[in-house]
């Protein structure tokens, strides 16, 4: 998908940093893991738009929430699932 490609084109150091606070608000549903301070900084980070930072949230998101509803229990199945969606490793 266009969001699977666009995340590929990102520094995977800096999306690390996104990738870690996603996982540990994974269990608030009804809360941002951003504020919108700090999404005006990824922002900047990434060198994209407010729709840009959106979709980085919103797609690795669903892949979290997928993994967790499906109990996809280890790295090498997690990693085959992405990449036959397209995921750069």
């Amino acid at each position: 998908t266009e969001a699977v490609a666009f995340l590929n084109t990102l520094n995977t150091d800096k999306l690390q940093v996104v990738l870690e606070r996603l996982v540990q608000n994974l269990h608030l549903k009804e809360e941002s893991a951003f504020t919108p301070e700090e999404e005006v900084k990824l922002q900047k980070v990434f060198r994209t738009d407010k729709d840009g930072v959106d979709t980085i949230i919103d797609t690795c998101s669903y892949i979290f929430q997928q993994f967790a509803y499906n109990n996809v229990s280890s790295l090498e199945k997690a990693t085959s699932s992405l990449a036959e969606r397209g995921m750069d490793e």
